[in-house]
């Protein structure tokens, strides 16, 4: 792999990821919106600091260049962190009272992704890479990282009005999406791809 590589996408999934963290600043309070609002600001920045440590290994030569993990993962967290920048554009402008209406409007847009699905994809990619010893990581960020995935897993995600936006599946290396029409992909970290026409979620149907 390219390091050149790794450092774009790095750089890429920071863009992003400054801007969650200067729109999260312009929107607070969150008192009208889901609960992962609140500490969106508070992972954005621990995946930051994961972040630049992997840069920092990576050009010190301390990780296995032949991992093609590193860069599934990070290509997934870039994907997150645009989902999320995408998130808080779509309420920056709201008044404090409109924001949760303006955050469900845009859950009914096609191929959306709500908080609590972006926020678990993001942390998803560095977990695993830190749950299998292939990045370092302080003892405090692999904590605070398992603590978020757990908190996350607990939080009812928004419900869109629709059947178009994205779905994860909180389960280790599987993720869940949905591209509009019902139509279920389930993509497994092996590379495997299942489709499928119906996907039941907590008893219900999306048939």
């Amino acid at each position: 792999m390219s390091g050149q590589r790794i450092d774009k996408i790095i750089s890429f999934t920071c863009q992003f990821l400054n801007h969650v963290a200067e729109k999260w600043e312009t929107t607070v309070p969150h008192d009208n919106l889901p609960p992962a609002f609140g500490n969106a600001h508070k992972w954005v920045a621990l995946v930051q600091q994961i972040l630049g440590g992997i840069q920092d290994q990576w050009r010190a030569n301390r990780l296995n260049r032949d991992d093609t993990a590193i860069l599934e993962a990070l290509e997934s967290t870039k994907a997150a962190a645009q989902n999320l920048s995408a998130v808080f554009r779509a309420i920056e402008n709201a008044a404090e009272t409109d924001r949760n209406g303006r955050y469900e409007e845009f859950l009914r847009t096609p191929n959306a992704t709500g908080i609590e699905v972006a926020l678990f994809q993001l942390l998803q990619g560095p977990h695993e890479l830190i749950d299998e010893c292939i990045i370092d990581a302080t003892v405090d960020q692999a904590h605070e990282v398992t603590e978020a995935i757990k908190e996350l897993k607990l939080l009812q995600p928004s419900t869109p009005m629709n059947q178009t936006a994205a779905v994860a599946h909180y389960g280790r290396g599987g993720l869940f999406s949905n591209p509009g029409s019902g139509r279920q992909n389930v993509n497994m970290r092996n590379g495997t791809q299942y489709n499928s026409e119906r996907m039941n979620l907590a008893g219900r149907s999306n048939s």
